[in-house]
């Protein structure tokens, strides 16, 4: 995936600014910031939920964008804050939405949700439960193979771990680095959380105000900050962990 000359705007407020980004196969780009940085902006414009007003994204050197064919934005898989289950719909229900629309037969289903199931580690009693009847490490899961069930390209994660206990946290942390080394696609990966970002960048995208701050591995970042807001917004994420 490409991002060009990328700008997007709310009134007259900046959201986010990206002149040049690329991410490749078996990559993982962590876009970090503090609430507000444009993090998650970036994201909804990457899957084609908003519009930039400038710039473009490519995947695969096509266009991608809200008027894109249907089968490029297929190829992206996305996993919303807090899951976003449909309620009125089991788990398998959920995993299975798109498939089940794309006219996918029943076997080919039922062979892919035993992969995804086996991959995740979710327990394959829970399929048929009620989003409201599973654990939140749970409903992730379950977000996560319905983001993977057709088997896209790039992967995109705004905070899936944002809003789970410390154990189940570190649990699907653990499990999210494995299916990442084990399907070798290309992720972006949205947090507020250093900690996160050591376990899972391979790079690391600081946006500060809608601005691309640096961009390098954790190390670079720390060892060479760019900028004094670079060392103060590492310094103050240290002494958080520190104190936790």
């Amino acid at each position: 995936m490409e991002i060009e000359s990328l700008s997007r705007t709310f009134g007259d407020r900046l959201a986010i600014r990206i002149e040049r980004l690329a991410v490749v196969r078996g990559e993982t780009l962590v876009i970090m910031g503090a609430s507000g940085s444009g993090k998650s902006t970036l994201l909804r414009v990457v899957a084609g939920l908003l519009r930039p007003d400038t710039g473009y994204v490519r995947l695969h050197g096509e266009l991608l964008g809200p008027d894109c064919p249907r089968e490029l934005r297929r190829r992206l898989g996305y996993v919303i804050q807090e899951g976003g289950l449909f309620p009125h719909l089991t788990a398998r229900g959920n995993v299975t939405l798109l498939v089940r629309h794309l006219g996918w037969e029943s076997s080919r289903i039922r062979a892919r949700l035993d992969e995804l199931v086996a991959l995740t580690r979710f327990p394959p009693d829970a399929l048929d439960r009620w989003p409201r009847r599973l654990s939140g490490g749970q409903r992730q899961r379950v977000s996560l193979m319905r983001a993977l069930m057709h088997d896209p390209d790039l992967l995109l994660l705004d905070e899936p771990l944002g809003a789970l206990d410390p154990l189940i946290r570190a649990e699907l942390g653990r499990d999210l680095r494995r299916i990442f080394r084990a399907l070798g696609k290309a992720v972006i990966f949205v947090t507020h959380d250093l900690a996160e970002a050591r376990a899972f960048a391979d790079r690391l995208v600081l946006v500060h105000e809608g601005r691309v701050v640096q961009i390098g591995t954790v190390r670079d970042l720390e060892e060479r900050p760019a900028t004094p807001f670079v060392t103060e917004f590492l310094g103050a994420q240290t002494f958080r962990e520190g104190v936790a």
